[in-house]
C-alpha cells in the first residue's frame, strides 16, 4: 500500500487493503479519494459486506477518472522521463517482447492495456510496436520505438537508392552488392517494344540490368539474347560497379570465362520470403515477369550480384545479425551494440545447386524448416561473435581482415557509412529505432551489407538468442529511458514552451554536443561513449551532400508508402 495512504487512512489498514495498491500514483487529489473511499471499504468488510461490491466498483472508478485526467484535454504525456509508476504500450504480433516488458517492469513501469473501442492508452509514456504504421497521432513526449521513414533503410530498394544517392556509385557497392531496382516488368524480346513491355517503359535500372544480364561478352547463340542458356551460363559479364567480377567460384579477380550467379529479392519481404537465384538471365527475366503478372500489389525487386565467395565455417555459409540502435535522425545519433549472433545455414555451401534455400539462406525462420536443422553439427545453427572470434583466431592468425579488432572497425564503418544515407527528413523527438543489421563476410575479410531489418526478430529460441537479446534489450532501455541525455541529444525542453523557445533550446544543446564518429574513414574524433552494451558510433549533423541525397530518398519513400508495407524482420 502507498505510504501517502497508510499516512492519510490509518496505518492498520496497508494489510487489509493491499489489492488496492494500484490506486497510489499520479494525483494528491486521487490519493485522497482513494483513501477516504478505503477506509469506508474497510469499515463495511467488517459491519456490511454486502456494500463491499459497491465500494470497490467506486474506487475503480476513481482510479479510471485519475488516469483520464491525467492526460489532459491535449492528451499530454505525464511529465517526467522515468520511474514506478509509468505506463507502457506493447502490440506483439510476429515476435516476442516478453524481454521488453520485463525490463520496463524492472524499472517500475506498468503495462497499460488498450482502452475500449480502440482508443488506445492514453496514459501510455511509452509505445512499442512492430512498425511505423501502428502510429497515428501520438502526443508529444511519448517514446515510440520507431522513426515513420524507417523503410528508407529496411526496403532493400530504398536503401539502394539512398546508398547510391549519398555515397555515389563506387562507395555504395562497396557497401551493398551491386544492385539493381525493377518496379515494372522486363522485355523479353518477345512481341515488346524496345524498351517497353505493353506500352509500359521499362525503368533505368531495368534496362541496366538487360545490360548487364546481355553484355557484350555474353555469348548469345540464337536471335533472342535472354533465351535458354546463352545469357551468362558459362559467360563472363563486365562488373558495371568497376569493382573485379563477383566470381561464382568463390575466387576474387581474374580473367577468363566465369559463372555470374544473382540473387532477386522482393524489396519490402521478410523472412526470405521470395528469394532466388540464378545463373541464367532468361530465368531471372522469367521470374521477375511472373511475379509482377501475380502481384495485386505494385511490387517491387532488387536484383543482385550475388557475392560467390563467401567465408564459411565447417563448410557453412553464414552471417553476422548486429544489433544497431538509433536515437536521433537529427542530429544523427547511432550506437552499435557490443555482441553479435552468427546465422548458419544448415547444408554445405556450394554454387552446384542455386534452388536449395538450406545452401544459401541463412535465415533462421528458413533454415529451421530444413531436415538437417538438428543435426547440421552447429546447435541450433548459431554462434556467439565469441565463438566467432576463438574460431578465426585459431584458423586464421596471420590474416588482419579476420581478427576481432578489424571486424569490430569495419562493422562501425558499414553502420555508419549506411546510417548516414537516412536523412533527417523522419526525425522525432522521443523516437528510436532497433535495426537488425546482416553482414556477409567473403573469404577475404570483407564485409558485404545483405540488409537492414526493422523489429527484429527478440525469439529467445536458442541459448545463443537468449543470452544476446536479454543484454540488448537491458542496455536499450539503459540508453532511451536511463541516460536519455546521451540518447536523444534535442528533446524539446517542455510543452509549456512555445514552437520558438522549444526550437532555440534544441539548437543550444545540440551545439552543446560535439560531433564524433567511431568510423575510421571519418575525420571527426571517436565518440568513446558507451552506455551499458552499446557504443556511441556517431553523433553529428548530416553534411549537406547527404542530407540532399536522403531528403530524395524520403520523397521515394513518400511516394512508394501506400503501397509497400513495412514487415517485420527476424
Amino acid at each position: 500500500m502507498p505510504y501517502q495512504c497508510r499516512a492519510q487512512c490509518g496505518a492498520d489498514s496497508g494489510q487489509a487493503l493491499a489489492p488496492m495498491a494500484h490506486l497510489s500514483s499520479h494525483t494528491p487529489l486521487r490519493v485522497a479519494i482513494g483513501c477516504d473511499l478505503m477506509t469506508r471499504y474497510l469499515q463495511a468488510s467488517r459491519a456490511r459486506p454486502a456494500l463491499v461490491l459497491v465500494l470497490a466498483l467506486a474506487m475503480a472508478a476513481a482510479a479510471a477518472a485519475g488516469k483520464d485526467t491525467a492526460g489532459g484535454a491535449s492528451r499530454a504525456v505525464p511529465r517526467g522521463w522515468n520511474g514506478t509508476g509509468r505506463k507502457y504500450v506493447v502490440e506483439q504480433v510476429a515476435s516476442n517482447h516478453t524481454l521488453v516488458a520485463a525490463a520496463l517492469a524492472q524499472r517500475g513501469w506498468l503495462p497499460c492495456p488498450p482502452r475500449r473501442f480502440g482508443r488506445g492508452c492514453r496514459a501510455a509514456a511509452l509505445k512499442w510496436t512492430w512498425s511505423p504504421e501502428r502510429f497515428a497521432s501520438e502526443p508529444e513526449g511519448r517514446v515510440l520505438n520507431h522513426f515513420h521513414t524507417a523503410a528508407v533503410m529496411t526496403h532493400k530498394d530504398l536503401l539502394a537508392e539512398a546508398l547510391l544517392a549519398t555515397h555515389g556509385e563506387d562507395a555504395a557497392w562497396e557497401l551493398l552488392p551491386r544492385s539493381y531496382i525493377v518496379r515494372a516488368p522486363l522485355p523479353t524480346g518477345e512481341d515488346d517494344d524496345e524498351g517497353s513491355v505493353n506500352g509500359e517503359t521499362v525503368d533505368d535500372d531495368g534496362e541496366a540490368l538487360l545490360a548487364a544480364l546481355t553484355g557484350p561478352d555474353a555469348t548469345a547463340t540464337t536471335d533472342d539474347p535472354l533465351s535458354g542458356d546463352s545469357c551468362l551460363a558459362g559467360a563472363s559479364v563486365p562488373d558495371v560497379a568497376g569493382g573485379g567480377e563477383v566470381r561464382a567460384d568463390g575466387g576474387g579477380d581474374g580473367g577468363g570465362a566465369e559463372r555470374k550467379v544473382w540473387i532477386v529479392k522482393p524489396a519490402a519481404a521478410a523472412r526470405g520470403v521470395g528469394i532466388e537465384l540464378f545463373d541464367d538471365g532468361a530465368a531471372l527475366v522469367e521470374f521477375v515477369n511472373r511475379e509482377f503478372a501475380r502481384s495485386h500489389a505494385e511490387a517491387a525487386f532488387v536484383v543482385q550480384e550475388y557475392v560467390g565467395n563467401p567465408l564459411v565455417i565447417r563448410g557453412k555459409k553464414f552471417d553476422i545479425r548486429q544489433f544497431v540502435l538509433v536515437t536521433s535522425l537529427n542530429p544523427l545519433t547511432v550506437f552499435v551494440l557490443d555482441d553479435a549472433y552468427l546465422r548458419f545455414s544448415t547444408e554445405d555451401y556450394t554454387l552446384d545447386n542455386l534452388d536449395d534455400r538450406f545452401i544459401h539462406l541463412t535465415n533462421h525462420q528458413v533454415q529451421k524448416d530444413s531436415a538437417s536443422y538438428a543435426s547440421s553439427g552447429i546447435p541450433g545453427n548459431q554462434w556467439s561473435l565469441a565463438q566467432l572470434t576463438a574460431h578465426l583466431a585459431a584458423e586464421y592468425p596471420d590474416t588482419p581482415q579476420l581478427s576481432p579488432t578489424a571486424l569490430r572497425a569495419n562493422m562501425i564503418d558499414l553502420v555508419v557509412k549506411t546510417l548516414d544515407a537516412w536523412g533527417p527528413d523522419g526525425h522525432r523527438e522521443r523516437s528510436f529505432e532497433l535495426l537488425g543489421f546482416d553482414v556477409l563476410v567473403d573469404e577475404t575479410g570483407k564485409l558485404w551489407l545483405l540488409e537492414v531489418n526493422i523489429s527484429p526478430g527478440l525469439h529467445l529460441t536458442t541459448d545463443i538468442v537468449r543470452a544476446h537479446h536479454s543484454h540488448a534489450i537491458e542496455s536499450l532501455f539503459q540508453v532511451v529511458l536511463d541516460d536519455s541525455q546521451t540518447a536523444f541529444p534535442s528533446p524539446s525542453a517542455h510543452a509549456s514552451l512555445s514552437p520558438d523557445e522549444r526550437a532555440a533550446a534544441a539548437a543550444v544543446r545540440a551545439a552543446a554536443i560535439l560531433p564524433c564518429s567511431s568510423a575510421t574513414s571519418s575525420p571527426l574524433p571517436p565518440c568513446e561513449i558507451k552506455v551499458g552494451g552499446w557504443e556511441l558510433v556517431r553523433r553529428g549533423e548530416y553534411d549537406a551532400a547527404a542530407a540532399t541525397a536522403a531528403s530524395g530518398a524520403f520523397a521515394e519513400f513518400q511516394a512508394s508508402s501506400a503501397s509497400l508495407s513495412i514487415s517485420s524482420m527476424s
